[in-house]
C-alpha cells in the first residue's frame, strides 16, 4: 500500500481547484435531497467491530468499506465506499478508480494520521494506535452500518514535533430503508487547531452527488456545514474545503443528515406517516393523514433492534419519557406492509 504525503496532495488539491464564491445564505438542503439538524447524545465506541487496518499504522489510508445493504447516496444506490489514499483519511469515495465522476461523503475532512505512525519512516508498521473499523448493527431492514475513526490523530501535528497529543473520535452511521446519514462526534482534544486543521479551525464536514476527479471540480451544489459547531448551518457548496465549522465539535454532539421523503425509494405511499417533534425530550404526536391502511401494530425499536416499546394501535400522542437519550425506530405495521421512521430521544 502506498502512502502519499499530504502536503504534496494538499498542494496539487489547490492548485487545480478553481474555488468558487460560497453562497452566504443558508439552503434549503431539502432540494439537495436532504434536510439537516445537529443533536446532542451518548457516544459508545463499537464493541466486536471489524478492523480495517488490522493494529497496522496508518497514513492516507485505502479500505474498501462492504455497506452491507443497498445505501440511496443522492441519487445513486451504493453497497460499499472507499477510503482512498487522497482522501487525508476521513473522505470517503463511492468509487475507487479516482477517474470519472462520483459521489464523495465527507464526514472528517482533516490530514488524520494513525497516533502510531513513525513519520521518519514513512511506511506503515505494525503498532497502531488508531483504529478504523466497521460494524453492522439491527434486523434487516432497518439496519444501521457504523464506521468508526478511534483515537486518530493529526498529520501536521505529529510531523512538527513528532509527538501526536492531539485526537479526535467519531462515527459514521448509514440507515438502511430511510437512507439517513448521521456523524456522532465522540472525545476530542485539539489544543494547537491551526497546526492540526492546517490553518483552519475545524474539519471540513460535506456531502457530494457528484465531483469530476478528471478535472478536480464539484458539479453543480453539494452540502457543507458552517458557523457554530454545536448547531451549523448547511449551505450550498461548490467547491472542496471552502467553508468550515467555527471550532472543534464538542463531545457526543451527533450531525443528522436526513433523505428527503421523495428520494425515498420502494416505500409505499399508503404506508408513509411522520410524527413531530423530532427529536423529542417526552411526547411525540404522530400523523397519520396519509396513512390509508389499518394499523395492526406500532412498536419502537432502539439501533440493535431491539423493541423497547409497543403503542395501542389507536394512539397519536406517545409517551417516551422513559426512554433512554439516542437513536430509536418508530415502526408501524399495517395489513399491507410496515413502514418505518427514526426517532431522536434527547
Amino acid at each position: 500500500m502506498g502512502y502519499l504525503n499530504y502536503h504534496t496532495l494538499y498542494t496539487m488539491k489547490i492548485s487545480n481547484l478553481l474555488l468558487a464564491t460560497l453562497l452566504g445564505l443558508s439552503v434549503n438542503v431539502q432540494a439537495q435531497s436532504y434536510t439537516f439538524s445537529a443533536s446532542t447524545g451518548s457516544y459508545t465506541d463499537l464493541v466486536g467491530s471489524t478492523s480495517l487496518n488490522n493494529g497496522m499504522t496508518w497514513d492516507d489510508p485505502q479500505f474498501i468499506l462492504p455497506i452491507g445493504f443497498n445505501f440511496k447516496y443522492f441519487n445513486t444506490t451504493l453497497n460499499q465506499l472507499f477510503l482512498d489514499d487522497w482522501g487525508y483519511g476521513g473522505e470517503l469515495a463511492a468509487d475507487t478508480t479516482q477517474t470519472g465522476i462520483y459521489g464523495l461523503l465527507i464526514p472528517y475532512g482533516a490530514d488524520i494520521i494513525d497516533r502510531g505512525y513513525d513519520i521518519n519512516l514513512d511506511t506503515a508498521t505494525s503498532g497502531s494506535l488508531s483504529t478504523i473499523s466497521y460494524q453492522l448493527d439491527g434486523a434487516a431492514g432497518s439496519r444501521i452500518l457504523k464506521i468508526e475513526w478511534k483515537n486518530v490523530g493529526f498529520y501536521s501535528e505529529l510531523e512538527d514535533d513528532n509527538i501526536s497529543t492531539d485526537y479526535a473520535n467519531f462515527q459514521l452511521w448509514l440507515y438502511e430503508g430511510t437512507n439517513d446519514i448521521e456523524i456522532h462526534f465522540g472525545p476530542t482534544s485539539v489544543t494547537q487547531p491551526d497546526l492540526s486543521f492546517d490553518g483552519e479551525t475545524a474539519p471540513y464536514i460535506a456531502l457530494f452527488s457528484e465531483y469530476d476527479f478528471d478535472n478536480l471540480s464539484v458539479i453543480g451544489n453539494g452540502i457543507a456545514l458552517s458557523g457554530n459547531p454545536r448547531s451549523p448551518s448547511a449551505l450550498a457548496e461548490s467547491s472542496l474545503y471552502s467553508t468550515f465549522v467555527s471550532g472543534s465539535i464538542p463531545d457526543k454532539t451527533i450531525y443528522t443528515f436526513t433523505k428527503a421523503r421523495a428520494d425515498l425509494a420502494g416505500l409505499d405511499n399508503a404506508l408513509e406517516f411522520y410524527f413531530y417533534p423530532n427529536p423529542s425530550t417526552d411526547r411525540i404526536t404522530l400523523s397519520r393523514n396519509q396513512l390509508k391502511s389499518s394499523i395492526k401494530v406500532i412498536t419502537i425499536s432502539n439501533t440493535s433492534g431491539q423493541q423497547v416499546k409497543e403503542v395501542n394501535h389507536l394512539a397519536t400522542s406517545i409517551d417516551i419519557s422513559d426512554l433512554q437519550a439516542g437513536i430509536y425506530f418508530v415502526e408501524i405495521t399495517t395489513t399491507s406492509g410496515i413502514a418505518t421512521q427514526k426517532l431522536i430521544k434527547q
